[in-house]
């Protein structure tokens, strides 16, 4: 499905997600489809952080649900794309993310099956820990 994502500073934009029924089973279908006669997800229950309120959190597999076809296209120029999160994304969001291999694998998707699979990426392309690659996350003081 599409929602639309909107971030300080920027427009807001579409992004495709991916909802599996299978993993919400057990849960009544009107808990989030409630629109009378259409039975459409109510507006809050479409965004996913209605009831995802962590999905931020460590060990989360953000491609589970984010799948981009062009990942970079979301964060252009590419250069400057592992640095600055926080020129879109709110402090508190950052905060939350260590960039483990699966932060770096909801772009990096065909690195995290075939390469170097029990590494961390940071250590290698960074030269750091995940822990210390963080701060790198966001935008120095200016």
């Amino acid at each position: 499905m599409t929602v639309t994502v909107s971030v300080p500073g920027r427009a807001p934009a579409p992004r495709t997600v991916m909802f599996v029924h299978a993993r919400h089973a057990s849960r009544p279908c009107t808990e989030c489809h409630s629109t009378p006669v259409t039975m459409a997800p109510a507006p809050t229950k479409a965004a996913c952080n209605d009831c995802h309120t962590e999905h931020h959190a460590v060990g989360r597999e953000c491609t589970a649900c984010h799948q981009l076809a062009n990942p970079s296209a979301a964060h252009t120029p590419a250069a400057l794309t592992h640095q600055g999160c926080d020129a879109c994304h709110t402090p508190r969001i950052i905060a939350a993310l260590t960039p483990t291999r699966q932060l770096c694998g909801a772009c990096h998707v065909d690195k995290t099956r075939n390469h170097y699979v029990a590494g961390e990426c940071t250590q290698c392309h960074f030269q750091a820990s995940p822990a210390q690659y963080k701060a790198k996350l966001t935008k120095p003081p200016v």
